[in-house]
Order: structure tokens, then sequence, then C-alpha cells
């Protein structure tokens, strides 16, 4: 596998400006950032991203695809989705929070993607308030906001 055919040296077609070159699911060489790459998932699968930017470098237009977003997220980690073809159907599901066990949140998940159109969430820690504006721990929620 290599890197899309938008720029073989760079992932500047993908709004990333990385010097370098990837080769294979995750890899990385020299001073370039890794990724996770999925050279034509077939329709219906589900990937789990091992990093915090999936590309999908596709043959043609995917139908559906699910992505999993990461268990035990940290605070202020951030998840990154290109395609460069459409993604008819995307499902975006939610790991599990580290500190209570419950499902995570997407705040504004996408249903699609279209193509060479990045979207990104971020991971944040929500703390609800009481009736005197103090921070009440035990009601943590973790969501993923989307940023782009």
């Amino acid at each position: 596998m290599t890197t899309p055919a938008n720029n073989p040296n760079t992932l500047s077609g993908y709004g990333y400006a990385a010097p370098g070159y990837q080769v294979g699911i995750g890899g990385s060489y020299g001073q370039t950032f890794p990724f996770d790459l999925y050279v034509t998932p077939t329709s219906g699968s589900t990937i789990t991203p091992l990093t915090s930017v999936l590309v999908i470098n596709a043959s043609g237009t995917i139908s559906a695809l699910t992505v999993q977003f990461p268990s035990q997220a940290t605070e202020g980690q951030r998840l990154r989705l290109i395609s460069n073809q459409a993604v008819t159907t995307l499902t975006l599901t939610a790991g599990t929070n580290a500190v209570t066990g419950a499902t995570d949140t997407i705040n504004a998940g996408v249903s699609s993607l279209t193509a060479n159109t990045p979207v990104e969430y971020a991971y944040k820690l929500t703390q609800a308030t009481n009736t005197s504006g103090q921070a009440q721990p035990s009601t943590n929620l973790y969501t993923w906001y989307r940023v782009q």
C-alpha cells in the first residue's frame, strides 16, 4: 500500500502538509506522523482507527461504512476522517468512557462523507454543574465534538 494518489510524497492532498512517504497501515517513517490507511474497504465494513487520522483510499463510492471511535480516549484526543471517494452511509460508533465505563457521546456526527472533505472530532470532558455552578465530577460525560 502507498500514500494516496493525490500526492505520493505527502498527505497535502488530504489537508496535511507533513513531508515524507507512508507505507502500510499506521506506518510512519522519518519525521512524518502515523495514520491509518485503508485501501478499498468493502461495503458494510467496520474500521477502528489506531491513530488520529483515518485515510480511506477507495477505488469507488462506498455505500456503507462504520467507524468505531476509540475506547478510553484521552482529553483532547482527535480523530480525523478523510476519504478519496464518497461514503454514502457512514455510521459513527462511540467508544467506552475510561472513567465511568459508559458509552461516549458523538456530538454532530456526520452520516456520510463527501470525497476529499475531511471531518475531525475532538474528545472533551464535559462536566455537569449544580445550581451553584460547581462541577459535579460524578456526572462527567465524555463527548466527541465535531471541530471540522
